[in-house]
């Protein structure tokens, strides 16, 4: 259906409409046989190729990410296992390393403590890639487990229920309690206890979590939605240029149409070529001056289809795909040390890279300058200079009230002999 949605492929829409129409025996120039259908067809599966190649290669990607390999508990061996990411079960306990990403949402169990003695059970996650900040955040163990599982040892002997809510994608909201061992007080598991899929983990040695979520249902899976549809500014001026074409075409067909109609009306008697069977109505009678403005219409607008190039959009898709295998063995664009070329995930935003339109920045002065101007002074109770800020202008404004004639004069000539920054 994303073939036929008028805000991007206006054109396929505009040929499926000269399709039906061509169907229709009235206006009919291809015997009723929807001759445009084949070129559509075309167009069609050259563009869903094209899809099929990005789809595959974001299934790969999601195969390398699912094949990842993390280090498991495993019960029988008492030791730490290999498993890759798509072999993780709710219950397992992992062991995640300095600068490991999180495969799964995990509860903190324990982490490398430079004093055992006195274990503090807090590491350090990165979560840009669940709310975008790069600053560190702060993760710490339940407190019915501080300091119960520093070594392997203790993984393998502990024993605990958790009960939790059901998955969800609230990131920052958790609910849930853990109990250790038989006959327990359960304590509460908050937000700052879990380790969720997405984030990395910094400046800690190691962290064991037990897994909580898995797969679609991590929270940051379930947050997720779905990927909008997005166009670059090419495809945006073609479907705007298409939709002015077609206007133009249109008004063709209205003086055609409307010309035709006027000259049947004058001259169909005297056409005896014009008065066969074939140009009567249903009912046996020559068509009223409506029909035959209708019947012209349409058909001056098949006759027109033309007007609008139906390999307009595979020739943008297949400049598209050789751009992208291009940036793709650019050596410019490689990182030797991570061994990662350039990768082109959505070859329809080519035209848009590095065209930057808009900069946004929560810094107050990076994009502004902060410079004060000298506007007045008192000494020993006597006011110098006559000036007047903008916060004082709005204020005798408020208050009712005009802006003297000597202070607008002293504004004038503050003006007239300025010095950089100073207003006196």
């Amino acid at each position: 259906l994303e073939e036929f949605n008028p805000r991007t492929k206006i054109a396929n829409v505009y040929f499926l409409f000269i399709a039906v129409l061509q169907v229709i025996p009235s206006i009919t120039n291809t015997f009723g046989i929807p001759m445009m259908l084949l070129p559509l067809l075309f167009v069609v599966m050259v563009d869903a190729v094209f899809m099929i190649i990005e789809d595959m290669e974001r299934h790969r990607a999601d195969q390398k990410a699912n094949s990842s390999l993390t280090q498991k508990w495993d019960f029988i061996s008492g030791s730490y296992i290999d498993a890759m990411w798509s072999e993780i079960q709710v219950g397992d306990i992992l062991l995640v390393k300095n600068r490991d990403h999180i495969p799964s949402d995990l509860l903190l169990i324990g982490v490398s403590e430079p004093d055992k003695k006195s274990p503090t059970g807090v590491c350090y996650v990165e979560t840009k890639s669940l709310d975008g900040e790069t600053n560190l955040k702060i993760r710490q163990v339940p407190k019915n487990l501080l300091g119960k599982v520093m070594n392997s040892e203790e993984v393998g002997r502990l024993v605990g229920k958790v009960e939790m809510e059901h998955p969800n994608r609230l990131i920052n909201n958790f609910s849930g309690t853990i109990s250790i061992g038989e006959n327990s007080i359960s304590e509460p598991i908050e937000s700052d206890n879990l380790l969720l899929r997405g984030c990395t983990l910094r400046n800690t040695q190691h962290a064991y979590g037990l897994v909580l979520n898995t797969g679609m249902d991590t929270k940051i899976m379930m947050s997720m939605s779905a990927a909008p549809t997005k166009s670059s500014r090419l495809s945006t001026r073609v479907n705007t240029e298409i939709k002015h074409i077609a206007v133009l075409m249109l008004v063709f067909c209205l003086i055609g149409s409307g010309l035709s109609t006027f000259w049947t009306s004058e001259e169909e008697s005297k056409a005896w070529y014009l008065q066969s069977s074939e140009n009567r109505n249903m009912l046996g009678e020559s068509p009223n001056m409506v029909e035959t403005f209708v019947i012209a219409f349409f058909s001056y607008v098949l006759l027109l289809n033309s007007f609008i190039p139906i390999a307009l959009y595979v020739s943008m898709n297949f400049i598209r795909f050789f751009q992208s295998w291009f940036m793709n063995q650019d050596t410019r664009m490689y990182h030797a040390e991570s061994d990662t070329p350039s990768q082109v995930r959505t070859m329809n935003l080519n035209e848009d890279l590095g065209q930057v339109s808009h900069v946004f920045s929560d810094k107050t002065g990076t994009l502004t300058c902060n410079t004060m101007d000298f506007r007045k002074c008192s000494i020993d109770g006597h006011i110098y200079g006559r000036g007047i800020t903008e916060i004082g202008r709005t204020a005798l404004e408020i208050s009712g009230k005009i802006v003297p004639n000597e202070v607008q004069e002293a504004e004038l000539l503050s003006k007239k002999y300025a010095i950089p920054h100073v207003n006196f």
